[in-house]
């Protein structure tokens, strides 16, 4: 986290239109990260339309918003103009599963990136690839959450592991993002050292981060803390491999 992933992604998107990748498709399985991508897409002033439901959609993004656009006008005219701005724009947003709308059915895309990836499960990830693709961009971590199965046999059966996790269990490297900018160098170390070989360094030096004031830090200047939670009434539950009050 932290290490400039939809930056990048957006440096990338940039990259395939300067290639002639005309249009992209930046995907993912949430909302929310669809958002991102828009919003670093517009910053970059790259013409980008997103697709789905506004009710999903920040409002701030809502003038990108393909169902936002021309509602001044009714019926086949309307789906006509929306159309017209789909086949103008150099980028479309939208979920995975918002890749296979009616909207977007006359289209494909030779060129697709993913985000999140690693949080995608392996069909959802197919339906943006089967509009064309004939290069495709993963960006994730699959380090950190996997995709979401309620389902215990789905899981166990392989709906779990991702399109991004099965291609690096392939031997597929992918490439790393060394340098985060979120979080304290003392918070950031230890995953680091753990899930990453303690190649993740931190690029935000400490004095940038100080300490929250009024807690008695353990360690002065380092804001991490272990904080028991005992007393009359309070009791542990369990939820699957968690543990909390």
């Amino acid at each position: 986290p932290g290490t400039g992933k939809t930056h990048t992604s957006v440096a990338i998107v940039k990259g395939l239109l300067a290639l002639n990748r005309r249009p992209v498709l930046c995907t993912s399985d949430s909302n929310t990260a669809v958002d991102n991508l828009v919003e670093g897409l517009a910053k970059a002033r790259v013409r980008v339309i997103r697709v789905g439901r506004s009710e999903a959609v920040r409002p701030e993004l809502f003038r990108y918003v393909l169902e936002k656009m021309h509602q001044d006008k009714q019926g086949s005219e309307r789906n006509t103009a929306q159309q017209r701005a789909l086949r103008q724009a150099d980028v479309v947003c939208c979920t995975c599963a918002g890749a296979g709308s009616d909207f977007l059915e006359k289209f494909n895309f030779a060129a697709v990136l993913l985000d999140e990836a690693s949080q995608v499960t392996e069909p959802s990830s197919l339906v943006p690839v089967a509009k064309g693709c004939h290069q495709l961009v993963l960006v994730g971590d699959h380090k950190q959450l996997p995709p979401t199965v309620i389902c215990r046999d789905a899981g166990l059966a392989g709906l779990s592991t991702s399109l991004f996790d099965r291609l690096t269990n392939l031997g597929v490297k992918p490439h790393l993002l060394d340098v985060q900018f979120r979080m304290h160098p003392a918070v950031s170390r230890f995953p680091s050292d753990a899930f990453y070989d303690g190649r993740v360094r931190s690029g935000t030096p400490a004095r940038d981060r100080p300490p929250p004031r009024g807690f008695d830090w353990p360690l002065q200047g380092v804001p991490v803390a272990f904080v028991p939670v005992t007393g009359p009434g309070v009791r542990e539950q369990r939820e699957a491999r968690s543990l909390f009050p």
